[in-house]
C-alpha cells in the first residue's frame, strides 16, 4: 500500500502541470469562442490538474519535513488552500460553460458571478496561494539540496510565467508557464520514486 502511495504521489508530480498544460493548449487552440466542447474539455484537465497536484504537494511536503518541518507545513498549507480555491474557480467556469448558450452570454454569465466580491477574493484571489505555497517549498527544496537546482530555478520560472500569464491574460504564457513548470518538477516526482516506503 505504502509502494503504491509513492508511486501514485511521483506520478502526480510529474503529470499535474501537463494536466494543465494540456488544458490551456485546448482552450487557446478553438476555434470557436463560447460555451463549446474545448471549453468543457480544457475544464476538465484544468480539475484533473488539481486533483493531481493534491497529491504532489503532500509528497513534496514530505522531503522537506525531514529537515524542515514548519516551512513544510506553512507550504503546503497555503497549496492546499489555493488548490481549494481553484477548483471553485473551474468548477464554476465550467457549471457557466454548460448554462450559457452562446460566448456573449459565456462572458456576461462569467461577467456577473466574478462581479461579486466574496466569490473574486474566495476563489480568484485565493487561488495564488498555491503558487505562492508551491514557490515556498521549492525555495527550501533548493536550499536543502534536496533537487537539482537547476529542476528548482526551472519551476520558479514556471511559477512566474503562469502567474505573470494569469495577470496580463496571456493565454500562451501561462501554457508554456506550465510546461516548464512540468519539466521543473519531474526530478522532485523522480526523487519521491526514489524514497524508501516508510517515509512517503
Amino acid at each position: 500500500m505504502r509502494a503504491f502511495r509513492r508511486i501514485f504521489t511521483g506520478v502526480s508530480t510529474i503529470l499535474a502541470p501537463f494536466g494543465f498544460a494540456a488544458g490551456w493548449l485546448i482552450l487557446t487552440q478553438r476555434t470557436e469562442q463560447g460555451p463549446n466542447a474545448g471549453w468543457s474539455l480544457s475544464h476538465v484537465l484544468f480539475l484533473l490538474g488539481v486533483l493531481l497536484f493534491i497529491p504532489a504537494i503532500a509528497g513534496f511536503s514530505r522531503l522537506i519535513n525531514k529537515t524542515k518541518p514548519g516551512a513544510a507545513d506553512i507550504g503546503k498549507g497555503l497549496a492546499q488552500i489555493g488548490l481549494l480555491a481553484l477548483t471553485g474557480q473551474f468548477a464554476i467556469d465550467l457549471a457557466v460553460g454548460q448554462l450559457a448558450n452562446d460566448a456573449p452570454g459565456l462572458s456576461s454569465m462569467l461577467g456577473t458571478v466574478y462581479a461579486s466580491p466574496l466569490i473574486m477574493l474566495s476563489f480568484q484571489i485565493t487561488a495564488i496561494l498555491f503558487y505562492v505555497g508551491l514557490f515556498m517549498l521549492t525555495l527550501v527544496s533548493i536550499r536543502l539540496g534536496i533537487v537539482p537546482q537547476w529542476a528548482g530555478i526551472l519551476t520558479i520560472i514556471g511559477i512566474i510565467g503562469v502567474v505573470g500569464g494569469s495577470f496580463s491574460n496571456l493565454s500562451i504564457t501561462i501554457l508554456l508557464g506550465f510546461v516548464v513548470l512540468g519539466v521543473g518538477l519531474a526530478p522532485i516526482g523522480l526523487e519521491i520514486f526514489r524514497q524508501p516506503d516508510g517515509q512517503m
